[in-house]
């Protein structure tokens, strides 16, 4: 699966996490104590994608879907340093074909650092659909990839 340039087309690829949430049951009677109960964080990455030749002002979007309470974390990567890359985090019923349209959805959260390289974004979600956003705001084209993991509690 890979995003692609978008130019008044959407392009997405869909996964489906299964997150479990491990408990521990407390036993009760007798007066024994409780055993405490214990948690790991556990990231998992999905496949990385890559978007290529997206024009400046041109967006490629990747839809994810959420089956828990996790911290989504997106990372772009792209050639070159001078053009200026933003992630964004919408709800799917976001369409965009370009940056303006981009800039008319709600969004969950984005970046907007203009020299950084690569960008990184780490958002709080719950349960839903999700649509993961790269922005060209250019000078140029650009090519890259696009990471994205989930953290949660088990």
């Amino acid at each position: 699966m890979s995003i692609r340039r978008v130019a008044g087309r959407r392009f997405r690829a869909g996964v489906t996490l299964a997150l479990l949430a491990a408990g521990a049951a407390a036993c009760g009677g007798g007066g024994e104590p409780t055993a405490p109960t214990t948690t790991s964080t556990v990231t998992r990455a999905l496949p990385t994608q890559t978007f290529s030749g997206v024009e400046a002002d041109a967006v490629a979007s990747y839809d994810v879907i959420i089956g828990g309470t996790v911290v989504l974390t997106c990372t772009a990567d792209w050639g070159s340093a001078s053009n200026d890359i933003d992630i964004y985090v919408t709800a799917t019923s976001c369409v965009a074909g370009d940056v303006d349209g981009l800039l008319g959805c709600p969004f969950v959260s984005r970046t907007t650092a203009v020299s950084t390289k690569p960008e990184r974004l780490a958002v709080n979600v719950t349960p839903g659909n999700y649509r993961v956003w790269v922005a060209n705001l250019g000078p140029g084209a650009e090519s890259g990839t696009l990471q994205l993991t989930v953290t949660f509690s088990q």
